[in-house]
């Protein structure tokens, strides 16, 4: 709540795009991580250690719109995915390098494609 207070009396949340995302899913043994009702835990490959949640916010409807705001995107997307989409995102596309695992997703997040 903070970050997004100080983005906007500072003038910049009205171009800023927010992304929390994990890389695995939670160690039952720390912080009483709990992954139910997926089977598995960080480290595992089952749904509960690589499924994660993430979210993706912008004030901006020229970069979410407001059509799919507050939808959830249930296909499959990689940590590496978040470098190209991000660019393209940003209006950087011309500088995803073609050595890149990762795809660039924003326009299905979007619901532009």
């Amino acid at each position: 709540e903070k970050v997004v207070i100080q983005l906007d009396e500072s003038g910049f949340l009205s171009n800023t795009l927010i992304v929390l995302a994990s890389d695995n899913g939670a160690c039952p043994s720390e912080n009483g991580g709990l992954n139910v009702p997926l089977r598995g835990q960080k480290g595992s490959l089952w749904e509960g250690g690589i499924h994660v949640p993430a979210f993706v916010y912008s004030a901006s409807l020229d970069l979410i719109p407001a059509s799919v705001r507050g939808s959830s995107y249930s296909k499959l997307f990689h940590c590496s995915d978040w470098v190209p989409t991000l660019l393209q995102a940003a209006g950087a596309a011309s500088v995803i390098p073609a050595s890149i695992d990762g795809i660039d997703q924003w326009d299905a997040l979007t619901s532009r494609t």
